[in-house]
């Protein structure tokens, strides 16, 4: 299986995780956990991106062009055109499925991406170019025991000159919301609702390990992001407010209950 795969099945498993209050009696882990929860979330939307920027390349790019773009960003992975779009194909399976009709880098242009073969409707992105460097990703996806959104505006930098199955391809900053809810069926649901107070910039990967996979985590630069944690089966006078002050690669301060 590859890396791909791996950081796609890993973070859908760990974004599965519930917040209990009696894991976490220390104000400081339980804000890391959210935290964590919501940096790999966001990671994912910036590895899809940079995925749908290495196909636009490719999509635009000559016969010998695109065989230095195959090998140097997707080694083990191929690019199969469809009548809509092209297909990221792991072997015999399809990882992400995309459409479009227009470039990636053109103003308006929006772009559809499905995981696997197209027919999950409950797990999707748009991708929009708002301006020249600048997407805006909107995501949806629901699952038996939590839903997650998000609405990210992300700006692109410098090229890192990494591989994509290494890193992103770009220098990012980024702003926007999220929310990761749990379903009310789990023993003691959450809602963790994050709006990025100050951009985050992000140039690089950090692997860990989960179940046995390699899954992929920004190495956060600098940012401020706000949180705020509900119990969704309480009355919401339990919430907990906090501020992540990012200061450098996973260095976090956390401010509980902000003014």
């Amino acid at each position: 299986m590859k890396r791909l795969i791996y950081i796609f099945a890993a973070l859908f498993a760990l974004t599965s995780c519930t917040i209990y209050e009696a894991d976490e009696p220390n104000p400081d882990r339980y804000a890391r956990k959210a935290y964590k929860l919501m940096n790999e979330q966001i990671t994912f939307q910036l590895h899809v991106l940079s995925y749908a920027q290495v196909i636009n390349q490719y999509a635009q790019a000559d016969e010998t062009e695109r065989y230095a773009i195959e090998d140097k960003h997707l080694p083990r992975l191929r690019l199969r055109q469809t009548d809509d779009g092209w297909r990221v194909m792991d072997g015999d399976d399809t990882a992400l499925y995309v459409i479009f009709d227009t470039p990636l880098d053109e103003v308006g242009s929006i772009w559809k991406i499905k995981q696997g073969d197209g027919a999950v409707s409950n797990k999707y992105w748009e991708i929009e170019c708002k301006g020249q460097n600048l997407w805006q990703i909107r995501y949806a996806s629901d699952f038996y025991s939590h839903s997650v959104s998000l609405l990210l505006d992300v700006e692109t930098g410098e090229l890192t000159e990494g591989r994509l199955c290494d890193t992103p391809i770009y220098e990012y900053t980024t702003t926007g919301e999220g929310c990761i809810d749990q379903n009310v069926e789990v023993a003691s649901p959450y809602r963790t609702e994050m709006d990025i107070v100050e951009p985050v910039r992000s140039d690089r990967y950090i692997y860990t390990s989960y179940y046995g996979d390699q899954v992929a985590r920004y190495s956060f630069m600098e940012g401020l992001l706000s949180f705020k944690v509900t119990n969704t089966k309480a009355d919401g006078s339990d919430a907990s407010t906090f501020l992540c002050k990012i200061t450098g690669p996973q260095q976090q301060k956390f401010i509980h209950n902000p003014k």
